[in-house]
């Protein structure tokens, strides 16, 4: 039968629903004995935005579970490009893959992968998320259903809204293209819809994307202020509801869900910012998952325990589903104690490692949250560890003439044990020589009947007990040969009183009773017995006795190279000493110096394993929680930078709307009135010329306000797009402009904004610096990315720091996510490069974009605008930013 990882149950506490399923499957675990002909398993990740899990609990989980079963395992994540995804599974079925866990971005790329691989006969697992429409032979996840009830009803008992009797909440769901969001979404919704006194005020997806959580919450909170709990599908969208709800003043006030029990959302659960979070244990679903393909590559069909009905063809999937956990304050501490997550990452300050404290958090042994001179106390610090060598090495010299002097006396010992030995043999060689007796003897007077047969039983009957007691004595010092002897004795007095002696007394009345096959095969058994026993005493006697003399010849060779051993060892212990302070510090402080260049250039994710002794140990951890710190700030300036952005794009739309509705239309009324005066004034020509020239004078005005809020934000780009905005833009630039467009009918607001203001900043800067003559723009979108590129003919020199355009638009750009650089040599030119990852702008976990259309059905159009030729050099200007591949 299959064995269940003892640790998964531990971590996770789900193997008793899936151990027990697949325990059913077949009667051989390929974990147990040679690996299957096939060791290949292939695993596509979706992303590293929706949860973290994605980056380190899972691959981590399940390299381990590969490793143990002897699978090789290829795991690839896609970064949230469903292209990119569809590549790597391609890929992965060139490479030989047998088996294919699959976490799908959406059901249709996954439904797509699946397709894929079955044509290639890859059996597919759909891991974590079920691939709706899929072909998948098994699925591998939480009863999600079961997640959301749980959530639904932990909000319920929220003490911010327990014991109201009415209750106004809202809710952020996960992504509408990940069918676990939905089931999420009906085992809350299903607690919450019959909750007395509740009321939804109102439900909108979150896409798994902190960024359009907070812009989603942000809204919700500003129609519904009374709002007194928030259902949030998991954490990372949790923690943008409560950056919101503490801009406020409201965090703690209204009750907040979350799931995936991260390192934030155990940070916020402590802090009384967050209701609950769910427990979902990597280890669970990895080892099952991992098993399950071991037992399909072993050429094995196993039978899942349930199964699950396909939302889109109904078809049912053999689905292994496991019970979540609901962490609250109470047992907040069971993610770090079960390894989940680590102490260091959830007690990362001193405010969070005293309420690891007050909740009796018991951190693993290479983390504790306390002042870190007590930290290197408790460890040992490396003055101890030098003087503990230097100990050390005394103790080996000493060693050295401690070795000789014990094998002297050793020797010695053995010789008066070799005595013994022998004595040993004889007395129990003679003892199983008086058993022979009491056989040959009963055996001899039940065939003839003859009295004098019996003189050797009754003598072998009276000699043995005393020849057991010598025996006893004489191996006293053996626990195991003590044993031996009493088990023979046991049985000697069994065969005497329970055979021997009834033989005896039967003979005597009924010589062809005793004589029976039956009988004779008894005596024989039990013999054979007491035989068995015999030879593995003196076996067993024989190989002490070798030893012994192999250890009596040690002891003398010992006693010759001890000097020789104590010198060797000596300088061997100050090697292996030299060695030791490499690894224990040479190296943690190389890596902590690398670790601290990657932190100057901006790579925050980096960490040093925090497994060393005393100061190298505080060290290490004091590295990984100020980047963790810096990380963290670094994602809150992030955020930051996007709202304001966004603020200050929505201030001047509403600017916009009021210059148009207000003030532009007055003007245009005003006009209106005043040429109808003058169509009035044929009497009075002069009066007519005046009424006319203040009419062209107003409609003046009114064209310089309609340019100025163009300039704010033209009205056209939000009613038709960025493609008629920038061809309405080339045509009142200054010199003339080319445009080069290849895209989707609309993209995410924020990128049309970006992109927008990107080439009015750009053509306005050509224009007035560049002395230019030509521009050429082009905008194409490619592997889930806007490319905007400006182009002009100028004398190039531009300087990123000389002045406020390029410092803006590198300010727009990185708060969409992305990067922004200039490359501008005097007299060649001006390059100027800025990627935005396309989930920046749609979401995280959002919905995937559709497949680029064919070049046939894309809207591609080349349109070259002319304003005044302006003489000059060449300049060039290139832009890049993300757009969804999709209609919005």
């Amino acid at each position: 039968m299959l064995t269940t990882s003892r640790k998964a149950m531990a971590l996770a506490g789900i193997a008793v629903v899936m151990g027990a399923g697949l325990a059913a499957c077949g009667s051989g675990d390929s974990s147990a004995g040679t690996a299957p002909a096939n060791t290949k398993v292939g695993v596509l990740l979706p992303d590293t935005a929706s949860s973290p899990r994605w980056v380190s609990a899972d691959p981590t989980e399940l390299k381990k579970q590969c490793a143990a079963r002897k699978l090789t395992c290829y795991i690839d994540n896609a970064n949230g490009s469903a292209t990119t995804q569809q590549s790597q599974a391609q890929a992965l079925i060139n490479a030989g893959v047998g088996v294919l866990l699959v976490v799908n971005l959406d059901s249709g790329s996954g439904k797509a992968i699946e397709a894929l691989a079955q044509q290639h006969d890859v059996v597919t697992i759909d891991y974590d998320r079920l691939t709706a429409g899929g072909t998948a032979s098994y699925y591998v996840s939480y009863d999600n259903v079961k997640v959301g009830e749980d959530q639904g009803t932990a909000l319920t008992q929220a003490p911010q809204v327990k014991g109201k009797s009415t209750v106004n909440y809202v809710e952020i769901d996960g992504a509408a293209t990940d069918n676990n969001a939905t089931l999420f979404a009906q085992g809350y919704n299903s607690v919450l819809s019959k909750q007395p006194g509740w009321t939804r005020l109102a439900d909108q997806s979150g896409n798994w994307d902190a960024a359009t959580a907070q812009t989603v919450f942000t809204t919700m909170l500003g129609q519904h202020p009374d709002l007194n709990a928030v259902m949030v599908a998991n954490d990372t969208m949790a923690q943008s509801v409560i950056n919101v709800l503490t801009a406020q003043g409201l965090a703690g006030k209204v009750a907040v869900s979350g799931q995936d029990a991260t390192a934030g959302g155990l940070d916020n659960v402590m802090a009384g910012t967050q209701a609950f979070t769910i427990y979902k244990p990597v280890a669970g679903e990895a080892d099952v998952a991992i098993r399950l393909a071991a037992q399909i590559l072993d050429g094995q069909k196993p039978t899942a325990p349930a199964s699950t009905k396909d939302p889109t063809t109904g078809r049912s999937v053999q689905s292994y589903l496991a019970d979540p956990t609901v962490i609250t304050k109470a047992n907040v501490a069971k993610p770090v104690s079960d390894g989940y997550v680590s102490a260091g990452s959830v007690c990362s300050t001193a405010a969070l490692a005293n309420l690891c404290a007050a909740n009796r958090q018991r951190p693993p042994r290479h983390y504790r949250p306390r002042a870190a001179g007590r930290d290197v106390k408790r460890t040992g610090g490396l003055a101890f560890r030098l003087v503990a060598a230097s100990v050390a090495l005394g103790v080996v010299v000493a060693g050295a003439f401690v070795v000789m002097l014990s094998s002297t006396a050793r020797l010695r010992d053995l010789q008066r044990q070799a005595q013994r030995d022998e004595e040993v043999l004889v007395v129990a060689s003679q003892t199983e020589r008086r058993v022979v007796d009491l056989e040959t003897g009963l055996r001899g007077y039940v065939i003839t009947g003859a009295d004098n047969l019996l003189t050797p039983w009754r003598a072998a009957r009276a000699a043995i007990p005393g020849q057991l007691d010598q025996l006893t004595r004489l191996v006293a010092d053996n626990p195991d040969q003590r044993n031996t002897v009493g088990r023979i004795a046991t049985a000697i007095d069994s065969y005497l009183d329970d055979y021997s002696v009834p033989l005896l007394a039967l003979a005597r009345h009924d010589r062809a009773a005793a004589s029976t096959e039956q009988v004779t095969e008894e005596g024989e058994q039990r013999l054979d017995g007491i035989r068995a026993d015999f030879d593995e005493f003196l076996t067993t006697e024989t190989t002490l006795t070798s030893g012994r003399q192999d250890s009596a010849d040690g002891a003398d060779r010992r006693a010759t190279v001890a000097a020789a051993t104590g010198l060797a060892a000596s300088v061997l212990l100050i090697a292996a000493f030299g060695g030791y302070l490499t690894v224990v510090i040479a190296r943690p402080v190389r890596r902590a110096a690398a670790m601290a260049g990657h932190i100057a250039d901006g790579d925050l994710d980096a960490r040093l394993p925090d497994g060393g002794p005393g100061e190298i140990g505080a060290l290490q951890r004091g590295f990984n929680t100020m980047a963790g710190s810096l990380q963290h700030n670094r994602a809150e300036l992030a955020a930051s930078r996007a709202r304001i952005v966004t603020a200050a794009d929505q201030e001047r739309r509403r600017i916009e709307r009021n210059l148009h509705d207000g003030i532009q239309q007055h003007l245009v009324a005003l006009v209106l009135d005043l040429r109808a005066v003058q169509t009035e004034t044929d009497d009075h020509p002069d009066t007519g010329a005046r009424v006319g020239r203040v009419a062209d004078d107003l409609t003046a005005v009114l064209d310089e306000l309609r340019e100025l809020s163009r300039g704010i934000h033209p009205a056209i780009l939000t009613s038709g797009g960025l493609r008629p905005a920038l061809r309405s833009l080339a045509r009142r630039a200054a010199l003339p402009v080319e445009l080069d467009l290849d895209l989707p009918a609309r993209l995410p607001e924020t990128v049309e904004v970006a992109a927008y203001y990107v080439v009015s900043e750009a053509l306005a800067n050509t224009a007035k610096h560049a002395d230019a003559t030509t521009v050429h723009v082009r905008l194409h979108h490619q592997d889930d990315h806007l490319h905007l590129t400006v182009t002009d003919d100028g004398h190039g020199g531009a300087d990123r720091e000389g002045g406020s355009g390029l410092i803006g638009l590198t300010d727009r750009v990185e708060a969409l996510g992305g990067t922004f650089t200039v490359h501008s040599p005097a007299g060649a030119g001006t390059t100027l490069v800025a990627e935005l990852p396309l989930r920046s702008a749609t979401g995280g976990g959002g919905s995937v974009p559709g497949p680029r259309p064919a070049r046939s059905d894309r809207r591609f159009e080349r349109v070259r605008t002319t304003g005044p030729a302006r003489g000059g050099r060449g300049r060039v200007c290139v832009y890049r930013l993300p757009i969804p591949l999709g209609e919005p």
